[in-house]
Formats: C-alpha cells, sequence, structure tokens
C-alpha cells in the first residue's frame, strides 16, 4: 500500500488462480455461507484486483517455464497444519479422483455465484442511496440483498469490512424483522446496531464525549423550531433522567413519566440515560427535542425566555441543538 501510495498506481494487481478461487469457495462452504463465499474470492476490493480468476495454476507454471523463468515456493503452501493446504493437497484431489472435472465445475459455479452477488451489491447500493432505510424496505427484500444491505450500511458507518459475521448479520435480520433480538446488536469497531421508530441506524457503541450548553435569552416570539419558549423569570439548569420524573407535556392534558413521553417519542432505550433535560428549581420543565411542560412554556406573543441546549464533542465541534 505505501509503494502504490508513493507511485501513485490506483490498483494493486493480486496474484490468486482460479485454483486459489476454487480452493475459497470449498473452504466457506465447509464452513457454511451465502452467494458471497461461494464466490470464492472477489475479483477486486478496495484497490486491490485478482485478475487470474480464470488462470490455473499450471497454466501459470508453464507460462513461466518456457520463459525459463522459475516460480518463488511459499513453504507455507505445503504446511498441512493450514486448512487451505489440506483442502488443496487432500480434499480437492479425492473429489477429483472420485468426480473427474469436479474442480472445473466448482469454479464454474463460483463464477456464477460472483456475477449474482455483483447484482445483489448493486440493488443494496442503490436502495441505501434511495433514502433512509426501514424495516418496511428490508422485508420487502430477498435475505441475499437484505443481507448484502446491512453489510453496505455497516460498511458506511466506518466498519471495517469484512468484519461482519453470519452471527452478527443473522442477528440484525432479526432484529430488523421484528423477531426476538433485543434492543440492539453489537458490532465490530464500536458500533452499534438498532431499530428506532421504523429505521435501521448502526451508531457509536459509546457517545462520544460532549459537554452540553444551555443558553437563554430574551425573546418577543419567533419560530425556532430548536428552542423552547418559556415563562419569563424562571431559574433554569441542566439535568439528566431520575427515577419518578413527570411532567405535564403540551398540548395534553395530564401528567406523564418521562419514561413514557421517551417511549412515544422513539428514543433508543440506550440514550435516555444521558438525553439532555431542562428545570426550573425541581420540575421538569422541557425535554429538547421531544416536550415541553404546558404550564411552564409561555403563550405566543408575550416576552418569553427562548432556551436552546447546544452539544459540544470533546474535540470542540459544536453540533447543532437537540
Amino acid at each position: 500500500l505505501r509503494a502504490a501510495a508513493q507511485s501513485g498506481a490506483s490498483a494493486i494487481a493480486l496474484g490468486h488462480t482460479a485454483d486459489d478461487l476454487v480452493e475459497g469457495a470449498v473452504m466457506h462452504l465447509l464452513r457454511g455461507c451465502g452467494i458471497a463465499g461461494m464466490r470464492g474470492m472477489p475479483s477486486r476490493r478496495g484497490i486491490f484486483v485478482r485478475p487470474l480468476l480464470g488462470v490455473w495454476r499450471t497454466e501459470v507454471l508453464d507460462f513461466l517455464d518456457r520463459r525459463g523463468i522459475g516460480a518463488v515456493a511459499d513453504p507455507a503452501n505445503t504446511d498441512t497444519t493450514y486448512a487451505r493446504v489440506r483442502v488443496r493437497s487432500e480434499l480437492l484431489p479425492a473429489l477429483e479422483r472420485d468426480r473427474p472435472g469436479i474442480t472445473r465445475r466448482i469454479h464454474a459455479a463460483a463464477l456464477r455465484a460472483a456475477g449474482l452477488q455483483d447484482q445483489i451489491e448493486l440493488q443494496a447500493a442503490a436502495l441505501l442511496s434511495s433514502a433512509p432505510l426501514t424495516t418496511a424496505a428490508v422485508a420487502t427484500l430477498s435475505e441475499p440483498v437484505a443481507v448484502e444491505v446491512l453489510r453496505q450500511l455497516y460498511a458506511r458507518a466506518a466498519g471495517v469490512e469484512p468484519a461482519l459475521a453470519r452471527t452478527h448479520l443473522t442477528s440484525m435480520l432479526r432484529l430488523i424483522r421484528g423477531g426476538s433480538g433485543g434492543r440492539g446488536v453489537d458490532l465490530p469497531g464500536g458500533l452499534r446496531f438498532r431499530v428506532v421508530a421504523e429505521r435501521a441506524q448502526i451508531v457509536p457503541r459509546v457517545p462520544p464525549p460532549m459537554e452540553l450548553s444551555l443558553a437563554t435569552r430574551s425573546c418577543d416570539g419567533c419560530d425556532d423550531a430548536e428552542a423552547a419558549h418559556l415563562q419569563s423569570g424562571l431559574i433554569l439548569s441542566l439535568g439528566f433522567r431520575q427515577p419518578g420524573l413527570t411532567m405535564r407535556p403540551a398540548p395534553g392534558r395530564g401528567t406523564r413519566k418521562l419514561q413514557d413521553i421517551f417511549v412515544d417519542a422513539h428514543v433508543p432505550r440506550e440514550d435516555r440515560d444521558t438525553w439532555p433535560l431542562v428545570f426550573a428549581g425541581q420540575r421538569l420543565a422541557w425535554v429538547p427535542g421531544v416536550a415541553v411542560d404546558r404550564d411552564l412554556c409561555a403563550n405566543r406573543g408575550e416576552t418569553s425566555l427562548h432556551v436552546t441546549v447546544t452539544r459540544i464533542l470533546s474535540s470542540g465541534l459544536q453540533k447543532s441543538p437537540w
């Protein structure tokens, strides 16, 4: 990679042959795989390309021999402690003796699987580019396409491919289809998959460190949807969830538990303990982005306290109000 960067190369060609493709496909089948695994290995992944997947190892050696070039042998290629070497030296020869031509038939099947996988990846990319991913959209997909959608969703969230195991993808599918699966799935790279208000999301498992800033000013009335307008003269402070909190949310009637307000607003469970709350004395006045107490909010047109809460990440980056 360093040499490619220094030379400005746009691709790095690897020497895997048709034999490597077959060995990879067989190993994936032994472990259990889908269409992507049946390919053996992709012809391209990022900057890496494999131009020789249609050329057999014997053809490469013959090509070199005719030109008087000796091939460099890796000692690990004869070490049977490696599963790939056992597949190459024991399993495939045994299959070929029993079913002559099976190696080439596996190769042909792997190439067909690669073509199908290419189509699946295009469908998944188109779906993710068209709109936020919803559970309803996933319900209409075949399982191979749904799995690829989730794999690409993970990659777009700065996941390191191919870090997702089949167990991750199975749990993600179960959660998004409404089966038993808890409230989220922890993923490699410090990420978490969750479903909020029928939308699938991949978020940091631990929210980035941040500070909260409470700002108030006098306001004669404005249409700032990201602010609360509370009665003048209130002494406000920031806090977080604690047992027994209630509110009389506008414009409804009666008193409601904060827990129920969070549920109705589809605030994820793991976010509720760190969601900022604005108090007037000991009374909950505003849940930013969610609800405001009807007894403490100002009437439209009268002078009020214009209240905002801003998140400031540890990096110094200021995020938009709630």
